[in-house]
C-alpha cells in the first residue's frame, strides 16, 4: 500500500488529462502541416496513421509511467516528464525502425513536443496545489517527519471534525496513542472503514523519505527475500536483452574513447578491479580508466577522501561527470554479475571493513550490484563512515521495496544526475 503524493490528479481526472494531451497533439499536428508548412500536404495515409498510432501509444505509456513515478518517495525530479516521454517515444521510434514500418518524423516530433509542454504544465500546476495530508494523534510520533517535504501534517483531536477521505494516511502508534483515550481507537476504526491507510510512524517515514532506519533490526523477512529473488530473475532476462541491443553503439563509443585517452596520457582504455557481488561473491568489474598511472588499488586507504583527485585525467573528469566510465559494466551484466540498477559494488577491502562496522550492511548483497542505483542517485559518492550508513539506508530501502516502479524512478533520477553531475568524483 503506497502513500499517494497528489502531484497528478487521480481517478476520472486522469482520463481528462491524457485526453486533452492527445487532442491537442492531434490538432497541433494538423496545424503544423497546413499552417507552418503552408501548402505542404500531409504524409501518405499509411505513414500518417502509423505515426499517429505510435504517438498515441507512446503518450499513454508515458502517462502510466509518469503517474507511477509520482507515487515514489522523495521530491519529484524536475525532468521526470521530459525523461519519461523521451524514453517512451524513443521506444516507439525503435519499434518502427526495427520492423521497417513507414512513419512521419514530423508527426511524431510534433506529438512529442506537445506532450512535453503539456505534462510539464500539469506537473507544476498540481504540484503547487496538492500535498499529502497525513493525520496524527500524538506529537511524539511525528518528530521524524520534520525533514520530509511534500506533506501536510494534520493533528486529529477528540473534538475535531474530519471530512470523508480528507486524509491520505494516518500515523498511529499502538503503544502511546491508545493511552490518549477510547476516542483514538474509535477514530482508527473509522479511518479503516473509509479505507484510509493506517501506518506506523517508522513505516510511513520510510515510504516518504526513501530510506530505512539502519539502527533497527532488519525488516527484510523470508517472504520478502523470495519475492526479491523472483523479480531479480525475471529482470535479469530483460536486462541482458537491453545490454545486447546497446552493445554495438557502446563499442563504437569505446573506439572513440580509446583515441581520446591515448592522446590524453597514452595509458590503457580499461581497468579491472575485484568487487563484492550478490551473495558476497567477488567478481571482476570493468571500468574505463579515468586516472593517471596504474589502476586503483583495492586497499581501503586508496578509496578514502584523501585519495588525490589531481590524478584524474582531463578526459577522465568528463567521463566521470557523465558516468560514461561505467559503461564497460554492460559486459558484467551480460555475464550475470551485475544489473543496470542496484547497490553500487564496493571493493573487497572496503566491503569487509563496512561489514564489520555497520550492522545490516551485508543485506545490500541480497540483490545484484548495479551500474546506477537508488542510493547513488540520492546521495552520490561518499567516503566517511557516517555517510556510508546514510547511503546504506537508501540501499536497504531499495532491497526491501525493489520493483519495476522503483527501477523506473531510478532511471528518471539517473538522467537528472547525468545532466547535473550530482555525486560525480
Amino acid at each position: 500500500m503506497d502513500v499517494k503524493r497528489k502531484v497528478l490528479p487521480t481517478s476520472g481526472k486522469n482520463l481528462y488529462v491524457v485526453g486533452c494531451c492527445l487532442l491537442i497533439g492531434f490538432i497541433a499536428t494538423l496545424v503544423n502541416h497546413f499552417w507552418v508548412f503552408g501548402s505542404l500536404p500531409l504524409p501518405p495515409k499509411p505513414q500518417f496513421i502509423n505515426s499517429l498510432v505510435a504517438s498515441i501509444v507512446a503518450t499513454l505509456l508515458a502517462h502510466m509511467l509518469y503517474r507511477e513515478a509520482t507515487y515514489m518517495p522523495g521530491p519529484r525530479p524536475r525532468l521526470a516528464a521530459l525523461s519519461t516521454l523521451t524514453i517512451c517515444f524513443s521506444i516507439a521510434l525503435f519499434v518502427l525502425f526495427i520492423f521497417r514500418i513507414e512513419y512521419s518524423r514530423v508527426v511524431i516530433f510534433t506529438y512529442y513536443i506537445v506532450d512535453v509542454f503539456w505534462y510539464t504544465f500539469v506537473a507544476f500546476y498540481f504540484r503547487t496545489r496538492y500535498l499529502s495530508h497525513i493525520g496524527y494523534f500524538n506529537d511524539k510520533t511525528i518528530s521524524r517527519f520534520s525533514a520530509i517535504t511534500g506533506i501536510r501534517l494534520i493533528k486529529i483531536t477528540e473534538r475535531g471534525y474530519l471530512k470523508e477521505n480528507a486524509l491520505d494516511a494516518v500515523v498511529f502508534d499502538l503503544t502511546s496513542d491508545l493511552k490518549m483515550g477510547a476516542w483514538v481507537n474509535k477514530s482508527v476504526n473509522h479511518f479503516k472503514f473509509i479505507s484510509t491507510p493506517i501506518w506506523s510512524a517508522e513505516a510511513l517515514a520510510e515510504q516518504l523519505s526513501g530510506r530505512v532506519d539502519v539502527s533497527t533490526p532488519s525488516q527484510v523477512d523470508q517472504s520478502s527475500n523470495r519475492s526479491i529473488t523472483r523479480y531479480v530473475k525475471v529482470r535479469a532476462f530483460f536486462e541482458k536483452i537491453v545490454a545486447v541491443c546497446v552493445l554495438p553503439f557502446v563499442l563504437v563509443l569505446f573506439s572513440i574513447l580509446f583515441i581520446l585517452i591515448k592522446l590524453d596520457d597514452g595509458g590503457p582504455l580499461f581497468f579491472t578491479q575485484l568487487r563484492m557481488g550478490q551473495g558476497r561473491k567477488p567478481f571482476l568489474m570493468l571500468k574505463i580508466r579515468t586516472m593517471a598511472g596504474d589502476k586503483p588499488s583495492d586497499d581501503v586507504s586508496s578509496n578514502s577522501s584523501a585519495f588525490p583527485s589531481l590524478r584524474i585525467t582531463r578526459v577522465g573528469r568528463w567521463l566521470r561527470r557523465l558516468r560514461i566510465d561505467e559503461l564497460p559494466q554492460i559486459l558484467n551484466i551480460l555475464r550475470g554479475e551485475m544489473s543496470w540498477i542496484g547497490p553500487r559494488p564496493h571493493p573487497i577491502a572496503l566491503s569487509n571493513q563496512y561489514n564489520k562496522e555497520i550492522a545490516q550492511y551485508e543485506l545490500r548483497y541480497l540483490v545484484p550490484p548495479g551500474i546506477t542505483g537508488w542510493a547513488q542517485v540520492n546521495q552520490g559518492h561518499v567516503n566517511e563512515i557516517n555517510e556510508v550508513r546514510t547511503k546504506l539506508s537508501y540501499d536497504l530501502f531499495y532491497v526491501k521495496n525493489i520493483s519495476l516502479r522503483l527501477d523506473i524512478f531510478v532511471v528518471y533520477k539517473t538522467i537528472r544526475v547525468i545532466i547535473t553531475g550530482f555525486g560525480a568524483r
